[in-house]
């Protein structure tokens, strides 16, 4: 079995952004990502998920409403270190 992945947060500067690290279980480097969530109607939504559920689902259903937030986490939360994520067989241990 491969040695667990590790996800680090380097260059924190708020929360809102900060640089993810990702290196394989032997401490080699595989990707980076520099995430600039900045205040968008998203980052609301993400911040009081069940409330955004609670609002929206009358009019769009809650799994197009999670498919939505999960793409765009995936874009600019992980990038191009959820990208390498895809590629590894081992989920990613310490985040």
């Amino acid at each position: 079995m491969a040695p667990p992945l590790r996800l680090h947060v380097t260059d924190y500067q708020n929360d809102t952004r900060w640089r993810f690290r990702l290196d394989d279980g032997h401490g080699a480097f595989l990707a980076d990502h520099e995430v600039n969530l900045g205040y968008s109607r998203e980052v609301f939504a993400w911040r009081d998920l069940p409330g955004h559920l609670r609002r929206y689902r009358p009019v769009h259903p809650e799994e197009e409403l999670l498919s939505s937030m999960g793409e765009w986490l995936g874009r600019v939360a992980l990038g191009r270190v959820g990208e390498a994520l895809a590629k590894q067989l081992a989920p990613a241990l310490t985040v």
